[in-house]
């Protein structure tokens, strides 16, 4: 759903259901992914900022060019992801 919500462009309902995604399997790193992008796109930048803390301590090693090399989304949505975090400060590389 949170995948759902994003594609869509109703970044408050994505990063709802990414939260609830993490609550539940904490280690879920998509669930990070969508909350930190969500809430930066979104223009929440101290609430992503947290995200983006909690998604590198998942995945010390992530960044926007370990997600392009593991996760080789491609598309309009995946553009719009690796921008959102970009804005939420996820490192290039």
């Amino acid at each position: 759903m949170a995948f759902v919500h994003f594609a869509a462009g109703r970044y408050p309902e994505c990063a709802t259901w990414a939260r609830n995604m993490i609550e539940k399997q904490p280690e879920y790193l998509h669930g990070h992914m969508f909350r930190t992008a969500a809430l930066a796109i979104e223009g929440n930048l101290a609430a992503a900022a947290e995200a983006r803390y909690l998604l590198l301590g998942v995945r010390p090693e992530f960044s926007l060019n370990w997600m392009t090399e593991n996760m080789p989304n491609t598309g309009e949505v995946s553009e719009r992801m690796r921008e959102g975090l970009r804005k939420a400060g996820v490192p290039e590389a």
